[in-house]
């Protein structure tokens, strides 16, 4: 069974509060849960050439949180 996810991109400014959701250029949504601490909630979306890419799930506690914007769309989780 996989996970489908649904999503819809907007960003807004402001104070960081954990735990949240930012995004990055590529797409890449990160769900924070303490300051550069957290797992990928969605995998880039316009990945560059040859750059590793994340996978869903994958955790990192070393993220460069000032990569990333706070995201203020909507995302839906649900088992296919």
């Amino acid at each position: 069974m996989a996970i489908k996810i649904n999503s819809s991109d907007t960003t807004r400014s402001g104070k960081t509060q954990y735990p949240l959701l930012k995004i990055d250029n590529e797409g890449l949504i990160i769900l924070f849960t303490k300051e550069e601490s957290g797992v990928v909630i969605r995998k880039e979306t316009k990945p560059q050439p040859d750059t590793y890419q994340r996978y869903v799930g994958e955790f990192s506690d070393s993220w460069n949180e000032s990569l990333f914007e706070i995201f203020t769309g909507k995302i839906t989780l649900e088992n296919e």
